[in-house]
C-alpha cells in the first residue's frame, strides 16, 4: 500500500492546536488525523511545562512546542483547546489578519463570540469575524437535548443536574481521583490538589469547588446552553455536580411541556434523530449509566418519565469526549474549510 502523501498544500489550511497534550486536544487531534479535513501543516501547541514534549500526529512523531507570541502568525486556523486562563492569553497573541480562531478553552476573552452547536446553530459559523467559541462538553450535550426535545414539544421550563466527570476537567483530575480511590483503600492520605475535596465516593457542588470554577463556571455553561438555543433567562436553570466517575457526562433533566405528551412516544422519536440513541423500552433495555455507555459517540437518552405534576423527568449520558467538544470543533473547522475548497 503506498504511503500517503503528506507534501505542503497551498490550497488547504495551515492549523495550531494548543493544547494538544490535554484530553480534548489528544480528540482532537487524533480527529484532525483521521478525519475529512487536510491541512497544509499541523503545528502542536503546549502552554505549560511540556514544551518540546515527544508527540505523533498522522502516525508520524512530532515535537510539541510551548506557544509564544509570534507563534500564530503565520497560522490559518487555530484551534485553544487550553485551560481558560491559558486560552485568554493565546488569544492576546499576534494572527493573521484573515486567520480564525476556534476556542474550547471557555475562557473570558472569546464570551462575546458566537458560541457553535454544530447540531442547534450551525449557521453562527458564518458570522465568526475571525473569532469562534465552540460549545463546552455540558453546553454542547443540553442544547442538543432541549433542540431536539424542542422540535417535537413546546417547553416551558428546564431544570437540570448535569452530573460531571473527572475527564472533563482534565488529566490532572482522573489521576486525583483515582489516587484518592487507592489511598481511601489503603488508609493513607486524600489528595485535594486539583478538587479541594474528597471526590472519589462522594459528590462535590461545582459550588463547593472555586478552584475549578465553582459558581461562575456554573452560570457561564446556563448563559453559553441558553446562547446556543436563543433562549431567554430564565427559561433553564442549571445545576453542576462533580461526579466520582472518569469518563461520561449525566444528566438529569425536569422540563416542562406547553401541553400533554406521551413520555414512550416522546422517547422513541428522540431515539431517531441525529446525534441521538435511545430504546423505545427505555431503562429497562440497553446501556443506562456513564460507565456503560463511555466511548460511544451519541447522546444517550434513557428514559423519560412522567413527575404526576405536569412536568417529566429525563436521564441522558454522553461521552465528554468521544462525543463531546472535540468533535463539534472539528465540524465546525471542516465546514470552514471544506476539503474540497478550491
Amino acid at each position: 500500500m503506498p504511503a500517503k502523501d503528506r507534501s505542503p498544500d497551498p490550497n488547504r489550511p495551515s492549523i495550531a492546536l494548543v493544547g494538544c497534550s490535554t484530553l480534548l486536544g489528544k480528540e482532537i487531534k487524533e480527529r484532525l488525523s483521521a478525519g475529512r479535513l487536510f491541512a497544509s501543516r499541523v503545528q502542536l501547541f503546549e502552554t505549560g511545562s511540556r514544551e518540546g514534549a515527544l508527540t505523533d500526529f498522522a502516525g508520524e512523531a512530532a515535537i510539541a512546542l510551548n506557544v509564544e507570541p509570534d507563534s500564530l502568525e503565520d497560522v490559518d486556523l487555530v484551534i485553544l483547546a487550553c485551560p481558560p486562563a491559558d486560552g485568554d492569553r493565546v488569544l492576546s497573541y499576534a494572527r493573521k489578519a484573515e486567520a480564525l480562531v476556534i476556542d474550547l478553552s471557555g475562557g473570558s476573552s472569546s464570551a462575546a463570540a458566537p458560541v457553535v452547536n454544530w447540531e442547534v446553530n450551525k449557521h453562527q459559523v458564518a458570522d465568526h469575524h475571525g473569532l469562534l467559541r465552540a460549545a463546552q462538553s455540558t453546553s454542547l450535550m443540553l442544547s442538543t437535548v432541549l433542540h431536539a426535545l424542542e422540535s417535537q414539544v413546546a417547553v416551558v421550563s428546564v431544570e437540570a443536574v448535569v452530573f460531571e466527570p473527572a475527564s472533563s476537567i482534565g488529566q490532572d483530575a482522573m489521576d486525583e481521583l483515582y489516587r484518592q480511590a487507592v489511598n481511601l483503600f489503603n488508609f493513607g492520605s486524600i489528595p485535594r490538589d486539583t478538587f479541594g475535596r474528597q471526590i472519589a465516593f462522594n459528590l462535590l457542588p461545582l459550588t463547593l469547588a472555586p478552584a475549578l470554577g465553582g459558581s461562575e463556571r456554573e452560570r457561564s455553561l446556563a448563559r453559553e446552553t441558553l446562547r446556543v438555543l436563543g433562549w431567554e433567562e430564565g427559561k433553564l436553570s442549571l445545576k453542576m455536580m462533580l461526579a466520582p466517575v472518569f469518563h461520561c457526562h449525566a444528566a438529569l433533566i425536569r422540563f416542562t411541556p406547553a401541553g400533554s405528551i406521551q413520555p414512550s412516544m416522546l422517547l422513541s422519536t428522540l431515539g431517531r434523530m441525529e446525534p441521538l440513541s435511545a430504546d423505545s423500552a427505555g431503562a429497562e433495555e440497553g446501556p443506562g449509566t456513564p460507565v456503560e455507555w463511555a466511548g460511544e459517540e451519541k447522546i444517550r437518552i434513557v428514559e423519560i418519565r412522567e413527575d404526576g405534576r405536569g412536568a417529566l423527568w429525563m436521564w441522558a449520558l454522553v461521552d465528554d469526549l468521544k462525543a463531546g467538544a472535540a468533535l463539534n470543533a472539528v465540524r465546525i473547522a471542516e465546514a470552514l474549510f471544506p476539503p474540497d475548497r478550491p
